[in-house]
This record gives C-alpha cells, structure tokens and sequence, in this order.
C-alpha cells in the first residue's frame, strides 16, 4: 500500500510562499546591484519590494551623519508617520554604520514578527551597492586628479611661466576638489609675512591679488610653517585679523593648505576654502600637496634658468 505525504498546512504554505517571495525581491535587488545602477535606483527598489513584503509596512532609508543618532533618527521617522510601532536596521558601510532600513506600520497594529530579518538582507544589498558607488566615486576622482596633474606637468616641462602654472593649479584644484575658493601664497621668512600671488575667488575675494599678511593673520599658513605639512582649519570662528573676518562675512567656513616646498624650505602655500557650514572631505590637504610638487618644480626651473643666464651674463662679462 502506498504512502501519500501529507498535505501541508495552510500556514506552512504561507510561510513559503513568503520565503520564495522574499527571496524574489532580493534577487531582483541583488541584479540592480551587480548591474552597478546608480544609487537612486537601488534605493527605490529596495524601499518599494522591503515594503511589498512586510505587510501593513511603509520602508523608509534613513542616512545619518552620527551613529550614535540613529535611535532617535528611527523614533522621529515613527513619529513623524503617526503610528508607534517602527524597526529599524542598521546599514554598516566599511565598518562605519550608514544610516539604517526603517520599516513603519500604516496601521493601529504591529509590525509582523521577522521583520527586522527580512529587512536585513535589503541591508546587507544597500551596503554592497553604496559601498561599490563610493569605490567608483573614488576611482572617478583619482583619475580626474591623474589627469589635472597631467595637465599641469605638461606646462612645467614646456618651461611655463609659474604665473601660467599657478593659474592652472588654483583652477584645477579648485575643481577637483569642489571648492570656489583657491589661493596661492608665497612666504617671507626675513619679514614673516605671507603675499597672496593668485586666486580663483572672482567677486568673493577677501583680499586682492598682492596683499601681504602676518603670519597670525592666515591660521592655515600658520599651521603649515609650524609643521611643514598639509593641515586644516575646521573653524574660523574666533581666526584674528581683518581678513579672516572678511573671509567669514563672505560666507566661506573651512579651510585647508599644503606647504610648498623648494630646497627643504617653506615657500609659501596654497589653501582651499569651503563654504559656511561645509565639511570639506578627509584628505582634501592631500590632495592639494600633490599640486604642491608640480608648483614647486615650476619655481625650480625659473630660479634654475635665471643662474643659468647670470653665470652666462658674468662670463660674458668676464
């Protein structure tokens, strides 16, 4: 006699048809994200399929500036969308929480037992999908960089002017790093004043082209002298000086510099502003000490070509 297998039941049938659902839509996400879509569209999917699947469920994506926020972050979503009940799960970017997945009922009634883990696979997919746009970003900016250097490399060996190079470097730098405001300073040790040789301000310049300064007037070059490496003033708040607070009045907020250095001296610097209440990116000094080489090298060639042309002048004297 033969043995038939039992039926299940009509929960166990639920229960898998939820499972072969869900793992549908993370699927169709998963192929968002292989195909590298633009972030726009992995985040809207990820919020209409986490909502199709939680019942009685509205999925928002939360992102934070602060980790230790997110609590709060997830409880201002609840109550900004009327009901109580709200699960959030975190979306953990390179070791640092992102923000989080936040599922909120559209009823008086609870979220259905498991949401936080069918919302965890949705974040696990947002992470590897910021995670590869951000990869992405970086190689873009590297290679905008590679190529600004380029550039520049090919006028210093053409044997430019450093005025032309200085040019192009406030102009480059001021694109790649996404700032309206760069500057050009030389230095004079024998008088400690810092001279402003160029800068891409246009109609928001705090001083001229040729100002002169002290050195506790300019709290970037300050930095630079005393360690001879790239550094970052966060807060001009309290900066002295006429031109600091000209700077403030203009509505510029951080800024950063890197020294130029020829013959193991400081010859002056180039400094980036950010505008109020920005947050210039870690690394932006870095970056500009790359320019900072090329500049130099164009002083170099210049004060080589003048020795040059005096030993060729005092031996033709001679």
């Amino acid at each position: 006699m033969s043995r038939q297998s039992p039926r299940m039941s009509a929960e166990t049938t639920e229960t898998l048809n939820q499972v072969l659902r869900e793992e549908a839509a993370l699927r169709r996400v998963a192929m968002l994200v292989a195909d590298e879509a633009p972030q726009a569209a992995v985040f809207e999917a990820v919020s209409a399929e986490a909502s199709g699947l939680l019942a009685r469920a509205q999925v928002q994506i939360a992102c934070v500036d602060d980790p230790a926020e997110l609590d709060k972050t997830i409880a201002r979503i609840a109550a900004n969308t009327g009901p109580a009940c709200a699960v959030g799960v975190p979306i953990v970017v390179g070791g640092r929480t992102w923000g989080a997945l936040v599922a909120v009922s559209v009823t008086a009634e609870p979220l259905a037992a498991g949401s936080a883990a069918r919302l965890a696979g949705f974040s696990q997919l947002m992470a590897s999908a910021i995670a590869s746009g951000q990869a992405r970003e970086e190689l873009r900016g590297l290679a905008e960089q590679l190529g600004a250097l380029r550039r520049i490399a090919t006028l210093v060996a053409d044997g430019a002017e450093p005025k032309a190079v200085f040019t192009a470097v406030a102009v480059e730098a001021a694109r790649i790093l996404g700032v309206g405001a760069v500057a050009l300073l030389s230095y004079d040790a024998n008088s400690g004043m810092f001279t402003k040789i160029f800068g891409t301000h246009r109609d928001r310049a705090a001083a001229p082209d040729g100002t002169c300064c002290l050195v506790w007037e300019c709290p970037y070059g300050a930095l630079v002298l005393a360690t001879g490496r790239p550094a970052r003033v966060d807060d001009w708040t309290h900066a002295p000086g006429p031109i600091a607070a000209r700077y403030r009045e203009l509505g510029y907020g951080q800024a950063v510099a890197a020294p130029i250095i020829i013959d193991g001296s400081i010859w002056g610097c180039i400094g980036a502003y950010g505008e109020a209440g920005e947050i210039l990116p870690a690394g932006c000094e870095t970056r500009l000490a790359d320019f900072t080489h090329l500049i130099a090298a164009a002083i170099s060639n210049v004060q080589a070509r003048q020795a040059r042309d005096e030993h060729r002048s005092l031996a033709e004297s001679q």
